[in-house]
């Protein structure tokens, strides 16, 4: 009984319905979860959609959207995949290929789709592959570079420990996020602005870009 209270109150049900009652108020809670809520989010998301796009969308059955779906979820087996055509011309490159795999293989699912932002630019699996090409970036130098069009993503062979390689691309993953949303904070006060009075001036822009945004890269 502890267990059904807690269930109905997490989904704004007050009062503990009875035996004979249960069956349709959880079909009313479940009717509200799945497509009362959700029908105002849906409703923007169809506006979307181009006109000459929907009779594609109308012919998709749920099983259809689901496969979809299940192609763009971000799991290890599908990032993995799309590293799978990546290969090394020497003994250096595929050991650092094997790093990047343990890396991806170790990975929680917030970290995975942080990894698919940087090196593709979004969070779900966008490209059916990512490239890997080398560099000989070595000392202090050493950083995973990311080209999100292609998507590709380029490492120095010279990383002598996989924690090295670990560390190197966590840091550039947390340093990409910290820019969008420095990014996206100076987006939203330009539009704020314009919508008043005041102005973004140049100075304030210089402000953000030359000091708030390194002082987040380095200390956060």
């Amino acid at each position: 009984m502890p267990l059904v209270i807690s269930v109905f109150s997490r989904f704004g049900v007050r009062q503990l319905p009875t035996p004979l009652k249960f069956q349709h108020t959880l079909s009313q809670v479940a009717t509200y979860e799945f497509f009362s809520k959700p029908s105002a989010t849906l409703s923007l998301l169809h506006s979307g959609i181009p006109e000459q796009h929907r009779p594609f969308w109308r012919e998709l059955s749920v099983d259809d959207l689901f496969t979809i779906y299940c192609a763009q979820t971000v799991s290890v087996e599908t990032v993995l995949g799309m590293l799978e055509n990546a290969v090394g011309t020497n003994g250096n490159e595929e050991r650092i290929l094997c790093y990047v795999r343990l890396y991806v293989g170790s990975m929680n699912s917030d970290t995975r789709c942080s990894f698919l932002r940087f090196v593709t630019g979004s969070t779900v699996c966008s490209s059916p592959t990512i490239e890997i090409s080398f560099n000989s970036l070595s000392g202090s130098a050493p950083r995973p570079i990311a080209h999100t069009c292609a998507p590709s993503l380029e490492l120095s062979w010279t990383y002598n420990m996989y924690l090295e390689l670990m560390k190197s691309i966590k840091m550039n993953i947390i340093i990409g996020i910290q820019m969008i949303l420095v990014l996206k904070k100076i987006k939203e006060t330009i539009v704020e602005h314009s919508n008043t009075s005041m102005h973004v001036t140049p100075k304030t822009l210089m402000r953000w870009l030359c000091i708030e945004l390194p002082v987040i890269i380095l200390f956060r």
